[in-house]
């Protein structure tokens, strides 16, 4: 599997869990408003790993090559 992109995150996150805050249990990270916004956050950044505007700057040093 390749690198995920926001939507594939955001459609992971609606499994079911079980996360609760304040004694409440949340159905859906990523429509509860305490939590939505920062999961739409974090699927932007999965989508600017898509972005080729932004590939361009992405480099592996040799080092860092060697131990993928």
């Amino acid at each position: 599997m390749g690198i995920r992109t926001g939507k594939e995150l955001l459609e992971s996150l609606r499994d079911d869990r079980a996360l609760f805050i304040d004694g409440e249990r949340v159905a859906d990270v990523t429509t509860d408003p305490r939590f939505a916004g920062a999961a739409r956050s974090l699927a932007e950044l999965y989508d600017m790993q898509h972005d080729p505007a932004l590939a361009s700057g992405t480099r592996l040093s040799s080092r860092a090559r060697s131990t993928i």
